[in-house]
């Protein structure tokens, strides 16, 4: 490569001879300016040594001239010249090297912050930095995914190091795992608020205690479980309080649903997380507060719920958080087809039936042992509904047709009598209500079975 700079600087130098004024700089003279001049122009590559600056100014002369390659030294890249002087130092392999020195402000160990981070991807954040400040300078706000979470684990476990000192053990390495899950959330997450940012900080949460779960012994791992799936049904109330309350009141909804999911584990929740910290925090030091902090915080302000307003004791923990999720994707699959011309359609019915029959085999698969057999009768009539519109031809067919379908097929239903399907759609309505609040498409069950 150095004869190839050689020969290149050689034939520019004497094609220039005759018009140029300017003293002859030999190969080796250019190679010194070049180096000196681009080091102080572009402090970035102030920590290359000679060799890689002389094998940068080789990749330049490939496409660039050597006067161009001299000016570039002395003034620094242009903005336009900025993918230029990456791709040459994409081809001397020094683009980790450089963005780490673009980087340097952030304090971050170098072979944490770059695990399983490839080269390539750093090139477009060298571009942007010597475009946007000329320098190649790198931020926290241009860093993508990938690079942002290891910044965020890597400065958890230096702080862990210096607080405990030593190697980590396998679950302080879960534990700054965890806090990573739920600090990214934070930061990833602020253009989100109210609740759909708590959804988020819960979710990051859940994930957070399930990694936690495999570095954990004896009975702690089933505590973290615990954890995690509270978490999880809390994101889950939050999340369905933004799409579905007022922006003033989904946070405050959120809280409510929240409180009565919990509200008879509270205590148990409360002291379950607070001897798992107890037990991590003796090992893994401050960090451990950041993976609990926001399940904590909502589980605290979350409102007491009365007992009289709180599931009946034989609901399954998560029937009313499922059945609210499973309404929800019912609803949004009708909501889909809409109204044509504001009025009902045939293909409207058809898909409300279909969406109504998924829904009812969760529920009976869901329910508690006493209310499996009604359940499973409405289950089955919805499932013979389902294939009596699916025979026809719904998406072209109105109103009319569809609702004579549903009615032959209703008739036609020969696993049980009519008398008897009526009784089990209402005890099924009446005990879904009574446990979860109003269930409109429940409702409309036990309507069409007793019309």
């Amino acid at each position: 490569m150095r004869h190839f700079f050689t020969v290149v600087v050689s034939l520019a130098l004497v094609a220039g001879a005759c018009g140029s004024s300017e003293p002859e700089l030999s190969p080796e003279a250019l190679r010194d300016e070049f180096a000196g001049d681009f080091s102080d122009s572009t402090p970035i590559v102030g920590s290359l040594s000679f060799d890689e600056l002389g094998c940068l100014a080789d990749a330049l002369l490939v496409s660039e001239t050597p006067e161009t390659v001299i000016r570039l030294g002395q003034d620094g890249p242009t903005p336009a010249q900025a993918s230029l002087v990456v791709d040459a130092l994409s081809t001397c392999a020094l683009v980790p090297t450089v963005f780490l020195a673009g980087a340097a402000d952030l304090e971050v160990e170098p072979q944490c912050f770059l695990e399983g981070i490839e080269p390539d991807s750093l090139e477009p954040l060298l571009v942007t930095g010597l475009v946007s400040s000329g320098d190649g300078e790198v931020s926290v706000g241009q860093l993508d995914d990938s690079l942002l979470a290891n910044l965020v684990r890597c400065t958890l476990v230096e702080d862990l190091l210096a607080e405990v000192g030593g190697e980590l053990s396998s679950v302080c390495q879960a534990v700054t795992q965890a806090a990573t899950e739920v600090t990214l959330e934070t930061l990833q997450g602020a253009e989100n608020e109210g609740a759909l940012l708590l959804s988020g900080q819960l979710f990051a949460a859940a994930r957070g205690f399930l990694l936690l779960v495999p570095a954990l012994d004896d009975s702690w791992p089933g505590v973290a479980q615990r954890l995690a799936e509270s978490s999880q049904r809390g994101a889950i109330l939050f999340a369905q309080a933004a799409q579905n309350s007022a922006a003033g009141l989904a946070v405050l909804t959120g809280l409510s649903d929240f409180g009565l999911s919990v509200s008879a584990q509270r205590e148990s929740l409360q002291q379950s997380s607070t001897e798992l910290q107890e037990y991590l925090l003796a090992d893994c030091g401050k960090t451990v507060k950041a993976v609990f902090s926001v399940f904590d915080e909502l589980l605290e302000s979350a409102p007491l719920v009365e007992a009289s307003q709180a599931p009946l004791p034989d609901v399954p923990l998560w029937f009313c958080t499922g059945l609210r999720q499973e309404s929800l994707t019912a609803s949004s699959a009708i909501n889909a087809v809409g109204l044509e011309n504001e009025e009902v359609s045939g293909a409207l019915l058809a898909a409300s039936v279909v969406a109504t029959e998924k829904l009812l085999q969760w529920v009976a698969a869901e329910v508690p042992e006493e209310l499996e057999v009604a359940a499973q009768q409405v289950a089955a009539l919805y499932t013979h509904l389902v294939q009596t519109v699916n025979s026809g031809q719904a998406q072209e067919a109105d109103l009319v047709e569809v609702e004579g379908w549903l009615a032959a097929a209703l008739f036609d239903f020969a696993e049980t009598d009519l008398v008897t399907l009526s009784a089990s759609a209402a005890t099924l309505v009446e005990w879904t209500e009574e446990s979860c609040g109003a269930q409109p498409l429940l409702a409309a069950v036990a309507g069409l079975v007793i019309e």
